[in-house]
């Protein structure tokens, strides 16, 4: 069945930017977990860096999200699906 999507399929869909933001996600976890092992001084800056991490993705989703929005494109993907 073909589908009803009206995009180029030449066109790949646009992809998230390139960010730190999970790596600082994924290092405030393992400094968390070895400060339970160790000391609670790094369970203190792993909570730091993963606190950091979300809100710096979060902030970063926004932005991109309104940036978006201002351009007029939709975050749901449309169409059919593959069946």
């Amino acid at each position: 069945m073909p589908s009803t999507d009206d995009r180029d399929p030449a066109v790949p869909p646009p992809q998230p930017a390139p960010t730190i933001w999970p790596v600082t996600i994924a290092a405030g976890l393992t400094l968390l977990a070895w400060g339970a092992v160790t000391s609670p001084i790094f369970s203190a800056v792993g909570a730091l860096a993963l606190l950091a991490g979300i809100a710096g993705w979060i902030r970063e989703l926004r932005h991109d999200a309104l940036a978006g929005q201002e351009r007029g494109e939709h975050g749901a993907r449309q169409g059919g699906s593959d069946e």
